[in-house]
């Protein structure tokens, strides 16, 4: 378990705190299960980081990612990354729930 970095835009930080956004896609793979982050002072664990084409997380994942419907989801996308969406596109899918602060360890 190790604490990660992992960036949010404005506005989906709220999505985060009120639990309407449980995963985030992102080109890379940004850590493992068992790893953790701050975000706004809050403690969130990755429960599981698997890969899948971004056209499946837009139709089937969207709403674990925050958005109201997939179109939402494409458009949030292409807003964070200079207009660009290839639904054919690997990318990985980090699941976090909140967790202790007691349960991570900060060295």
């Amino acid at each position: 378990m190790a604490p990660i970095t992992l960036k949010f835009a404005p506005g989906v930080c709220e999505t985060v705190w009120y639990g309407r956004k449980v995963c985030t896609s992102r080109r890379e793979k940004k850590g493992n299960p068992g790893d953790w982050f701050i975000l706004n002072g809050a403690v969130y664990r990755l429960v599981d980081v698997l890969p899948a084409m971004l056209g499946t997380v837009r139709d089937t994942l969207f709403r674990l990612e925050g958005c109201a419907c997939p179109e939402d989801f494409e458009f949030l996308w292409r807003s964070l990354h200079d207009g660009e969406f290839d639904e054919t596109r690997s990318v990985w899918v980090h699941f976090f729930a909140p967790a202790p602060l007691s349960e991570v360890t900060v060295e």
